[in-house]
């Protein structure tokens, strides 16, 4: 290295410490960078890339390293406030007074915790060995002209790199060259956005020379472009040459890594982006946080458990302390003497607080700490058999349902609102063009999804279009059209030949499509585009005869369609530049160079930015077009407008100087300036027609939305459309029905138009005008949904809500659902299986806690409100008399509403909805990840958008008609599962727990247990374990079927009917009656009569495992109340995990007596040949159970649960199609 080198190195470390200047106003200024604003890359030259410490090429996604797994994992376990609970109690059972041995407290609790480290350790181990992976894959390095391999992680900044056909990229690479002449590359981007369709990159004209390995010897140039940031889909720099050269960048020249390569045989291109500061590792950050309903009422329930637990040992400790000062003299046995720490009566103060300490560690089982470890596995084989149902499986992309975030299987069963995207998500994406306007005129005659909705339906609005609508299908995907004067050249022989030509040249341009087939068959040719539309639009051309079939970086090649005959010429036409399409900007432009020399720009897009940049001249045209639009929408389609201009030579070139010095500014503002300039040349457009392409309907959507609003889940669909499609669209999938009232908020009718004609003669400067309009605005909104709840409020005073909706708001719970069942039956008005007469009475009568959830919502009302009004009450003080009337309405359409609005939405909806109420969002696209991310359950659908919503979500599915099984049936399953299990855990902790209170009481509050403590150490991890892991995961109280065909079922947990604080209550009070019978009973028995065969009474340790043995069998035993779907799993798992606890007792009491203690022998010896012992069982087992048999039992028959209706329909159906006798055939 020579001094010129270090000289280089010298300065450029000046620059990047120093900043730059700042930007200056001349037009050379526009190309400087702000402070912090640049990334320098020096390409084919990494030691020049040195002072600015770029980070390699290695990658990481593990969460701990080797010496950060101890610490940082056992602060994962310590989140949850009962291990430090139980790790306080290990600490007290190594005291001297300890009522346990150490080692069977501080064991289970290991146990425990090694458990949830293991876990963390698998995750993190498979993590390490993918990175490892990635990190050593192999790529041709050409720095320099050398080419050479090198592995991933040994890359750097401004390493030349050759990829080849099918292989990832290494890192974010400037696209140099590619294998074809053109540039051109093909790349998959599935790894990012889960996008298949591939997307086209194309290096610039400055590079193209670049095209073996030894060209990189003398090629330097320096890259200039924006900070490392994480948007996908932006890019912003320039490459400078030693010559001064200067070459616009952007995102058509960028290789994100992680992306592949695909029908190229190799590229060429420059890392200016490595390791962590890639954009796929920006974007690889942990999704917000979500933790479930049930798990933070658990969180109560633990603080109460704590409470309840402090208390009583504060008890023990006063009761402990008063009678070691006035009692204790009596009993000899404790050596109440000075010499006895424990028991002094001169020191009953210390007396007291170890007897408060015992009682923390005796009564500490009140704390199920293996709760949290069997809620865990739960979860996991919850969303293992949800990933395994062929239900939600579809063949057509063979992808499954998928869990991501297992510890919210649960909330799936208590969604209150639903937020749906439509494009993609109520609809296939798949794009069909139905119609088109040309200069007046309107062509097509295919039917809609709508208009056939319309039909069924029998909607008087929409029926005018359906009449004579046409159903066939169509012949070309892509393409349902029907209209014979526009096929086969027929247009030519009309007076307006020239425009309709000019409108297919539009079609077959203006568009950043490529084709893929051979022209000397033009129906072979097949288009990759970035979107449906637009692959859409290309396929109309060809159907029309403009076959655009070749495409370089400047130049077009269309054959077309010249006589009627099928006579064709090939013309190509000069692609002079694209301003592209962005969700901003709801448009794109090409200007190309027609054969003949004209300069033109062709322009597409929606009509709300078209209209605003036509040329108002033409005034009859437009509004005949507009027209034309709006039937368009009227039945479903999406609209686009068409539009020209003529450019001069001189007016082009002028812009062209703007447009370039616009594309080579780096920074923020680079978007906001090229839109200034692109806007610029994008006025004066003179209208050509406009087109409508119908998105289609998923299959199963209509029913799928009808049975979740039968299930009580109001359903909101957030959508781009007009509000005329909006509306029509939701008739046609059953979000809107016949017989709703719908309740319109709009600012797009005349008044806004007055307002704005007023204003701008008011003489207001233009802030004044604003923030007038603001207001007026402001006025107009509120007072329309004022209007709606007085209209709503009036019909509920006057229970004059039209057509028959009364019924259904006034008719709740059992009661509507007896009717439904009865309706479904055939009309049998019995139901004998469950003793009709009791079960109709409670029907009639159960109806005060149903009627909670339908009080406030009319199935009778559906609210439609503009992206306007939307904007004006986000930004407003409306939001809480709009929350208030929409939470009154079954379904709430809002249309026009942007990518950035869904994420505000949805915060208001989880605003108004409050913690009591559970919100749903689902969606296919980038757009949707704000709205699934923020709402209580994201759901994201893997579809033509991509797969960036799914890997957002938290659960995923191929079609929207899957959420019906998910919710329906997985849902309600899931969450009755967790509500039982929760339950049953808390039954059988608190049965110990008590037991303890009770054995300190007749031990003189000493803290002496009256078992083993390894029989507690065991009891919640080993003896009752498994049982109750097979309700959380196998149990049903109806089968997936009448999930479906009773969708009323779901509202169980909107009510949480199975979890709330009455039944945890129960399940205490219940727990307390079991335990006082498992503990007195053997007292009653044992006081009373001799228990060994010579006569001697029953000593401690036979006391203690006679009470334990009742301990065990009843919550296994009490499982069979509790279960609904018995499978031999259940049968195994219950009477195994009885006679596990007979196993122990024999292994454990054939150790030797310094190993078990008072065990010793126990149950071989003393127990088992004792008939006392089992008829003692028998009697504890049935008087302790036998009570919530009968309750069970007497709620069955005269206050029925809905499943328990369902059940018993069931069964009647069942026992009527036997005693039913075969037709005799004829």
């Amino acid at each position: 290295m020579g001094p010129d080198f270090l000289v280089h190195v010298w300065k450029s470390a000046r620059k990047c410490w120093s900043g730059r200047s700042k930007r200056g106003g001349d037009a050379e200024d526009l190309l400087a960078i702000a402070d912090g604003d640049e990334h320098e890359v020096h390409c084919n030259n990494p030691p020049l890339n040195a002072p600015f410490r770029y980070p390699n090429n290695r990658t990481w996604t593990t969460k701990y390293t080797w010496y950060s797994f101890v610490p940082r994992s056992l602060f994962e376990q310590y989140r949850r406030a009962a291990y430090w609970y139980f790790t306080a109690m290990a600490g007290l059972s190594l005291t001297p007074f300890s009522p346990y041995r150490p080692v069977s407290v501080i064991l289970p609790l290991l146990f425990v915790i090694a458990l949830g480290m293991a876990r963390e350790l698998w995750e993190d181990v498979r993590r390490a060995r993918g990175d490892r992976e990635i990190n050593s894959r192999p790529v041709t390095c050409c720095t320099r002209g050398t080419a050479q391999v090198k592995l991933w992680r040994e890359l750097l900044v401004g390493d030349v790199v050759k990829v080849k056909d099918k292989e990832f990229f290494p890192a974010d690479l400037l696209l140099l060259q590619s294998s074809n002449s053109d540039g051109v590359c093909y790349v998959e981007t599935k790894n990012l956005d889960g996008e298949t369709n591939l997307k086209v990159r194309q290096a610039s004209q400055s590079t193209s020379h670049l095209v073996s390995d030894e060209s990189f010897k003398d090629f330097d140039a320096v890259l200039k472009c924006e900070p490392p940031n994480a948007s996908l889909y932006t890019f912003s720099g320039r490459l400078e040459f030693p010559d001064g050269q200067v070459s616009p960048m952007g995102p058509p020249q960028v290789l994100l890594r992680d992306s592949c390569l695909q029908n190229t045989d190799y590229v060429y291109g420059v890392v200016i982006y490595a390791g962590r500061d890639t954009k796929v590792m920006r974007n690889a950050i942990n999704p917000p946080s979500k933790r479930s309903r049930m798990d933070q009422k658990l969180d109560h329930i633990m603080w109460v458990m704590f409470g309840i637990l402090f208390v009583m040992s504060l008890a023990t400790g006063l009761a402990g302390g008063l009678l070691t000062r006035f009692r204790l003299s009596r009993l000899f046995y404790f050596r109440p003497f000075e010499d006895n720490p424990y028991y002094n009566p001169r020191r009953a103060a210390i007396a007291g607080i170890i007897a408060f300490v015992n009682g923390l560690v005796l009564y500490g089982y009140l704390i199920p700490i293996s709760l949290y470890v069997t809620l865990e596995i739960v979860r996991v084989i919850q969303a293992l058999f949800i990933g395994q149902d062929l239900g939600m499986y579809d063949e057509e992309t063979d992808r499954p349902a998928k869990v991501k975030s297992s510890g919210l299987n649960e909330e799936l069963g208590q969604v209150d609102t639903i937020l749906s995207d439509k494009t993609g998500t109520l609809t296939a994406n798949q794009m069909d063009f139905c119609k088109c306007t040309i200069d007046g005129t309107s062509y097509g005659t295919g039917s809609t999804d709508v208009e056939r909705a319309s039909k069924r339906l029998g909607i008087p609005f929409l029926e005018a279009h359906a009449e004579d609508a046409d159903t066939s299908d169509p012949v070309v995907k892509g393409f349902n059209f029907q209209d014979d004067r526009l096929m086969d050249g027929k247009w030519l022989k009309q007076e307006n030949a020239d425009r309709i030509k000019l409108f297919f040249q539009t079609l077959a341009l203006c568009h950043t499509a490529l084709p893929e087939g051979d022209i000397a068959d033009p129906k072979s040719i097949q288009y990759r585009a970035e979107s449906p539309d637009e692959t859409a639009l290309v396929v109309a051309a060809q159907q029309f005869g403009y076959v655009f079939y070749k495409k370089t970086p400047t130049t077009l090649y269309v054959r077309e369609i010249t006589g009627t005959k099928g006579e064709t010429a090939d013309n190509a036409y000069e692609l002079l530049n694209v301003l592209e399409f962005s969700s901003a900007r709801k448009r794109m432009s090409v200007i190309v160079r027609l054969p003949g020399g004209n300069i033109v720009l062709l322009s597409k897009g929606a009509d709300s930015v078209m209209l605003d940049r036509l040329d108002r001249h033409d005034e009859e045209h437009i509004s005949i077009t507009l027209d034309h639009l709006r039937t368009y929408a009227e039945v479903g389609l999406r609209t686009l407008v068409f539009a020209y201009k003529e450019l001069k030579p001189v007016e082009y070139e002028q812009w062209l100087e703007k447009f370039t010095t616009a594309q080579n500014v780096i920074g923020k503002n680079r978007e906001e300036i090229l839109e200034e300039v692109q806007d610029e040349i994008e006025r004066g457009l003179k209208l050509l027609g406009g087109t409508g392409v119908e998105d289609k309907l998923q299959e199963g959507v209509p029913k799928c939305i009808e049975r979740l609003a039968q299930a009580g889940i109001k359903i909101w669909v957030l959508t781009g459309d007009k509000m005329e499609t909006a509306i029509n669209i939701g008739y046609a999938c059953s979000l809107l029905r016949p017989g709703m009232d719908k309740l319109i908020v709009s600012l797009g009718g005349s008044s806004v138009q007055v307002l704005d004609e007023k204003l701008s003669h008011g003489g207001l400067s233009p802030d004044d005008r604003a923030r007038r309009r603001k207001d007026e605005l402001q006025t107009l909104v509120r007072q329309q949904l004022d209007d709606g709840l007085r209209a709503f409020e009036s019909n509920i005073e006057l229970d004059e809500l039209p057509r028959g909706s009364s019924s259904s708001r006034h008719e709740g719970g059992s009661g509507r659902f007896a009717n439904i069942l009865q309706r479904d039956s055939g009309g049998v008005s019995s139901f004998r299986s469950f003793g009709s007469q009791n079960l109709q009475r409670t029907m009639s009568r159960d109806r005060s806690s149903y009627t909670k959830m339908d009080d406030a919502v009319n199935d009778a009302y559906a609210l439609v409100i503009d992206g306007d009004s939307l904007a004006v009450i986000l930004t407003g003080d409306l939001q809480n008399s709009f929350m208030e009337l929409a939470t009154k309405c079954s379904s709430v359409i809002c249309c026009r509403v942007s990518p950035k609005q869904k994420a505000f939405v949805a915060k208001l909806v989880m605003k108004g909805l409050g913690k009591d109420k559970l919100c749903l969002a689902i969606g296919d696209g980038a757009n949707d990840v704000g709205m699934i991310q923020v709402a209580n359950v994201g759901v994201g659908i893997i579809g033509v958008e991509g797969a960036q919503a799914a890997m957002a979500a938290d659960f995923t599915i191929a079609k929207f008609r899957f959420l019906e099984r998910l919710l329906l049936v997985h849902g309600h399953w899931c969450y009755r599962r967790i509500s039982v299990m929760i339950r049953y855990f808390l039954f059988k902790v608190c049965l110990i727990g008590w037991i303890s209170v009770y054995s300190n009481i007749f031990t003189v509050f000493s803290g002496n247990p009256l078992y083993d403590d390894w029989y507690a150490s065991f009891y919640s991890t080993v003896f009752t374990a498994l049982p109750v892991g097979a309700v959380g995961t196998t149990d049903q109280d109806v089968s997936a079927e009448d999930c479906i065909r009773y969708p009323q079922l779901y509202r169980a947990g909107q009510r949480q009917q199975y979890f709330n604080t009455k039944l945890v209550f129960l399940s205490i009070i219940h727990s307390v009656y079991a335990s006082l019978v498992i503990f007195f009973f053997p007292v009653a028995l044992y006081l009373v009569s001799a228990f060994r065969s010579n006569g001697q009474p029953a000593a401690l340790q036979d006391f203690g495992a006679a009470l334990f043995t009742g301990l065990v069998l009843v919550p296994n035993l009490q499982l069979f109340t509790y279960v609904h779907y018995f499978t031999w799993i259940h049968h195994f798992l219950i009477w195994g995990s009885i006679l596990v606890w007979f196993l122990f007792l024999i292994i454990y009491g054939s150790l030797s007596p310094e190993l078990s203690t008072g065990a010793f022998m126990e149950f071989v010896e003393v127990l088992a040949p004792s008939p006392s012992y089992w008829l003692l069982q028998l009697l504890v087992v049935v008087v302790a159970i036998f009570p919530d048999v009968i309750v069970r039992s007497f709620q069955w028959l005269l206050r029925p649960a809905d499943y328990q209706i369902v059940l018993g329909l069931a069964k009647f159906k069942s026992q009527t199609t036997t005693t039913t006798p075969a037709p005799t055939p004829a």
